[in-house]
């Protein structure tokens, strides 16, 4: 983030956008999660696909997470910086 750190209306910008983008993914995790459960076939493959959609749910849970902290740490500097 090349902001400075008295850019207090940058920050607080920063944050929002981070925050809607860990949002985002967390809706995009639950679309496909839901997506991947409704496939109706079984067998292998059907556990397989299940399986392999499962990881990739958690990986984006882990991403919007990890987008979330990047939010409240530019939030508490914001905070900061208003004081």
């Amino acid at each position: 983030m090349d902001t400075p750190i008295g850019d207090s209306a940058a920050l607080r910008s920063h944050g929002a956008i981070l925050r809607a983008a860990a949002e985002d993914l967390g809706r995009v995790a639950d679309h496909i999660g839901h997506r991947a459960e409704a496939v109706e076939f079984h067998g292998p493959a059907a556990d397989r696909f299940r399986a392999q959609m499962a990881e990739r749910n958690l990986r984006l849970r882990r991403v919007a997470r990890e987008l979330a902290d990047v939010a409240d740490i530019v939030a508490q500097a914001h905070a900061q910086n208003a004081s």
